[in-house]
This record gives C-alpha cells, sequence and structure tokens, in this order.
C-alpha cells in the first residue's frame, strides 16, 4: 500500500519553513492532514501569494497553477503519487526560481 501521508508530512515541513510557523498554522492548513485530505493546492498557492509580485514571478507562479488548478480540492488519493510527487518537486523548483 502506497503511503500517501510521507508526502503531505514532506510538504508540511516545506510550508512551515516558508511561512515560519509551527504545525496548523495558516488557520490548520498547514498539517500533513489537512494537505493530504484536500488542502494541498490551497497552501500551495498561499505560499506562492507572498512572492507574487513582479512580471518574473507572477508568470512563473500562474504557469505553475494552471498548471495543477484541476486538483483544487482533491485528496492526495484521488491524485496519485506520481503526480503527487512532481506537484511539489514542481512546487520546490518554481519556489526557488522567485525573487
Amino acid at each position: 500500500m502506497i503511503n500517501l501521508h510521507q508526502y503531505a508530512v514532506s510538504l508540511e515541513h516545506t510550508l512551515r519553513g516558508i511561512l515560519e510557523c509551527d504545525r496548523g498554522g495558516l488557520g490548520g492548513l498547514i498539517d500533513a492532514d489537512a494537505i493530504e485530505y484536500g488542502s494541498m493546492f490551497t497552501v500551495i498557492v498561499s505560499t506562492l501569494s507572498i512572492k507574487y509580485i513582479g512580471e518574473k514571478n507572477t508568470e512563473l507562479i500562474d504557469r505553475f497553477i494552471e498548471s495543477i488548478l484541476e486538483y483544487e480540492g482533491k485528496r492526495m488519493a484521488e491524485i496519485g503519487e506520481q503526480k503527487i510527487k512532481g506537484i511539489i518537486d514542481s512546487y520546490r523548483e518554481v519556489y526557488s526560481q522567485l525573487e
């Protein structure tokens, strides 16, 4: 059986570092359980929104959001392991390119 929770935990740790918050930050959304069960898209967009300034950043963020928009509100189990890995890797890559 695939353990999708490991990806949610990894993403939670990344997001906590970006937002400098504890588990449960951002109204309880920065939490592996919440991420696994439907808030992955929301928390990713939330952390990108703080960098949504300047043409380069807005273009990168817009392209990334458009590429994952179909997963808004979906549980990780609905998305699948390979796609989740790709989303998280792409998110980290996009975030690292932001100014």
